[in-house]
């Protein structure tokens, strides 16, 4: 949600945004400066090329890889630090407030209350594998089950408690001699002639990254012949978010109900409050879709408040473009559902064929895809 909304916020300042479009190569002006890149779209295959002034690369995990394709012999700017992370019921481990336990060479874990599910994370370990197949290994999840175990002994975690287990990859930037652990986080700010190149740092801080970004792009444009005088710096710091309420989350929820009580549509408070929690105020975009349709109040998953209506709503207002898009990246069903919503992937791609138009062939291929993901996650979890 929180990456989500910044994409957002870059369209409502007039960006285009669009995801499943694959970088494949910088494009090169006749001094060698870099004029934009080759770009791929992914559900078309169609290739084409996109000129631009200034091209910002913040490739994350890929940077590397990225710069090679460009300078084959280029050095290696980063080293990749894999974090695991496990869900189990909040029933099971009851925090109420963010928990930090003390661990082995000064690290903390975190056990982190998050609606159903408690989330227990992360591991910090040297990878040398591809981000594109990051996955959680067995040794992880019992890794972080026996230390939440030994912080919280009436818990006694098993295997067989855990709902999900995920994984992803830190870019981090190369320091010799140090252990990935005491790796710095911090990020580093590169400008080249057309380019400007984001390494390192963590989504922790990506907004004064972002404003530092933005500068350095800025300063680039007004050294173009073609450019205006002065280029407009960032405005990060003084935006919020598009969902932000402007209003506490209970007056907002509460506001919810009042307003869809004109309109016949009687609004459970607890899905009042998990819609105003969410999407703040853009909540109201899926109270249009109940009103339009009120049998979209089904909830995907018993127990748990996410509802039909969401998976429209991600569909014509958040980019879903897969099952796994809304089931993973729009909804938490992922790692806070039963079974991991197995049971609700079909009625997922059903719902977003409707909306995008699928062909059956699609639905049946974004509903394994889904269910391809679940299984990397379960390897770890399986006895």
């Amino acid at each position: 949600r929180l990456t989500l909304e910044n994409v957002l916020d870059a369209e409502a300042l007039g960006a285009v945004a669009v995801s499943r479009v694959a970088f494949e190569g910088r494009m090169r002006g006749r001094n060698g400066a870099v004029a934009g890149g080759v770009l791929r779209d992914l559900e078309t295959g169609r290739r084409f090329e996109l000129p631009a002034r200034v091209t910002v690369e913040a490739a994350g995990p890929w940077t590397d890889a990225l710069e090679r394709r460009d300078e084959p012999a280029a050095s290696a700017r980063l080293r990749l630090s894999k974090g695991a992370h496990v869900t189990v019921p909040s029933g099971k481990l009851p925090v109420r407030f963010a928990v930090a336990i003390p661990v082995e060479e000064g690290r903390l874990l975190f056990a982190v209350p998050s609606g159903a599910v408690t989330l227990l994370g992360t591991t910090d370990a040297e990878y040398g594998g591809s981000p594109d197949t990051v996955a959680p290994e067995r040794e992880e999840v019992d890794y972080l089950l026996a230390r939440a175990s030994e912080a919280f002994p009436r818990s006694q975690l098993t295997r067989g408690d855990v709902i999900a287990a995920f994984a992803g990859v830190r870019p981090l930037r190369i320091a010799p001699g140090r252990r990935v652990s005491e790796t710095s986080r911090e990020d580093s700010i590169e400008t080249a002639p057309g380019l400007v190149r984001v390494t390192g740092g963590k989504l922790t801080t990506h907004r004064r990254m972002a404003v530092r970004t933005v500068d350095a792009a800025a300063r680039l444009l007004e050294r173009s012949p073609s450019a205006a005088s002065t280029v407009a710096r960032s405005r990060t710091a003084g935006r919020p978010f598009p969902g932000s309420p402007g209003e506490s989350l209970q007056g907002a929820a509460r506001r919810m109900i009042h307003d869809t009580k004109s309109s016949g549509l009687e609004l459970p408070p607890r899905l009042a409050e998990h819609l105003a929690g969410r999407y703040g105020k853009r909540a109201g975009e899926t109270l249009s879709i109940l009103t339009e349709d009120p049998a979209r109040v089904a909830p995907l998953s018993e127990g748990l408040p996410d509802s039909e209506a969401e998976v429209v709503f991600a569909a014509r207002f958040d980019d879903a473009r897969s099952v796994s898009d809304v089931l993973i990246r729009r909804t938490h069903l992922f790692w806070e559902a039963e079974g991991q919503a197995v049971a609700a992937a079909a009625r997922v791609a059903r719902l977003l064929a409707g909306e995008l138009g699928w062909s059956g062939d699609e639905e049946s291929r974004s509903r394994e895809e889904y269910l391809e993901e679940v299984a990397r996650s379960r390897g770890a979890i399986a006895p």
